[in-house]
């Protein structure tokens, strides 16, 4: 019997990320940690609050979550609290075991795609069109693909999926939205704030910054950093 765990991120009060946990088929056969705001790690029943106060951002608490749990489940699949599955997760894991590096992504309302260049805030280079993986599902031998984390540890609040879909299709692998598996967003995030709207500004040109430093010296390490 394969080991899962769920993981979603959240600050929000109990009554507005407990509908997201409900809406897993069968939740209470896996195992749901919420990299959240409490004071300490606690559980209750098969839940998880594990106390990384997002002073670094969400990337850095999903990082902490996955790094703390690795070693016991199989399987990771991860979505938001403001999104709601809407059919049977469990057809995705044998879709994970089809690819090079045994991750794929839940699927949306519509796809998204990385930057394409030319356009305002564009990449470097011209990549082609790649299909951003929003919700990562993968089993633990991602991780030995990976350098150990799921998103790189450069990143604070966003773009570290473009680098993922991008570093999973130059690797040698395919960018893969599993159809048959479907999220749906039920709620609209609030107003970002000027800092956070900056912080996400400098996560996308950390992203062109790695397509870059591939492009010209032709090193690609998922967890490396922009200097070379």
């Amino acid at each position: 019997m394969y080991k899962i765990a769920f993981i979603i991120p959240t600050i929000r009060d109990k009554s507005l990320y407990m509908p997201a946990i409900e809406s897993i088929q069968d939740n209470k056969t896996v195992d749901i940690h919420l990299a959240t705001n409490v004071a300490a790690y606690k559980q209750e029943g098969n839940i998880h609050y594990h106390p990384d106060l997002r002073m670094d951002g969400a990337i850095s608490a999903l990082n902490v979550v996955v790094n703390s749990i690795k070693d016991d489940y199989d399987y990771f699949l991860t979505f938001t609290d403001e999104t709601r599955l809407i059919n049977d997760w469990r057809p995705i894991l044998d879709v994970v075991e089809t690819t090079k590096h045994k991750i794929v992504s839940f699927s949306a309302e519509h796809p998204c795609y990385l930057p394409h260049f030319g356009e305002p805030d564009s990449p470097p280079y011209d990549y082609g069109n790649i299909l951003t993986m929003r919700f990562p599902v993968f089993s633990r031998k991602f991780l030995d693909f990976s350098d150990g984390v799921l998103f790189n540890t450069n990143f604070k609040y966003a773009a570290c999926d473009l680098w993922l879909s991008y570093w999973v299709t130059y690797s040698g692998g395919q960018c893969i939205e599993v159809e048959e598996v479907k999220l749906k967003t039920i709620t609209s995030k609030p107003v970002d704030s000027q800092q956070k709207i900056n912080d996400r500004y400098k996560d996308l040109q950390l992203f062109f910054a790695l397509v870059q430093k591939h492009y010209l010296t032709n090193i690609l390490s998922y967890n490396m950093g922009p200097s070379w």
